[in-house]
């Protein structure tokens, strides 16, 4: 009996450990990590903030506000960046390699971006 007492008691550790293995490896079910993803849009011409410009990040767009600022959350992990607004030439420019961010969880801020406007600039005046 009290082999048998043991042998229920040696079970239920073996399962209570296996339950706390599969929990910390993420098969709890729980959601991704993810970190805070900040930067500024500007124009190589004027350094003014670039807006509505849409950044891309792996594969979630997120507008800028008036001063070219963005802020958004995305899984950890390694994303590509890219940026598209009308009057400018996309980034990166066309040829160019992919512009990778890696992400970690907390806050990350992404180095300027600066966009070449495809308009010649106005002449000078008179």
């Amino acid at each position: 009996m009290a082999r048998h007492i043991q042998q229920l008691m040696l079970a239920s550790i073996v399962v209570a450990l296996m339950g706390l293995l599969v929990s910390g490896c993420g098969g709890g079910g729980g959601a991704a990590p993810t970190g805070q993803v900040e930067g500024s849009v500007l124009s190589a011409r004027t350094s003014g903030g670039v807006y509505p410009a849409t950044v891309t990040i792996g594969s979630k767009d997120v507008g800028t506000a008036p001063d070219g600022s963005y802020s958004t959350s995305v899984a950890v992990g390694t994303h590509s960046l890219s940026v598209a607004a009308a009057g400018f030439q996309p980034f990166p420019a066309p040829g160019d390699p992919p512009y990778n961010v890696t992400v970690g969880t907390g806050l990350n801020v992404i180095p300027t971006i600066l966009l070449v406007p495809t308009t010649p600039p106005p002449p000078p005046p008179p």
